[in-house]
């Protein structure tokens, strides 16, 4: 009898081990989504200087390079839902708003250096 009540027990707390184990591993997953949406999130809406901007779109095409996220033919980094980064930069100094992707500015910006 005792002997049955200890695997219980054991058992019950091996699962709850388990269990909690998953919840912490989980918890410290969501913390680093966080941290890593925060650095792109803080500057939505804001309006920000061109250093800045390029900075931006240099460590989104980083983040991108890192995580894999695939090209489509014409070089946009196709959204994944899931580690991909996409910039949107809206100028407003003109009558007319103008929306250009990260990637046609990274890619001009690279070929004015070289």
């Amino acid at each position: 009898m005792k002997k049955t009540i200890v695997y219980i027990i054991t058992i019950i707390v091996i699962i709850l081990m388990i269990i909690i184990s998953k919840f912490m591993e989980y918890t410290n997953e969501q913390k680093q989504v966080d941290q890593f949406n925060f650095k792109y999130l803080q500057y939505t809406g804001r309006n920000i200087k061109g250093i800045n901007i390029a900075s931006i779109i240099n460590q989104a095409v980083d983040d991108n390079e890192k995580s894999y996220v695939e090209k489509d033919e014409n070089g946009k980094y196709i959204q994944n839902e899931q580690n991909s980064v996409y910039i949107e930069v809206k100028i407003t100094e003109f009558d007319e708003e103008q929306i250009y992707p990260m990637e046609l500015l990274y890619r001009r910006r690279n070929e004015r250096i070289c």
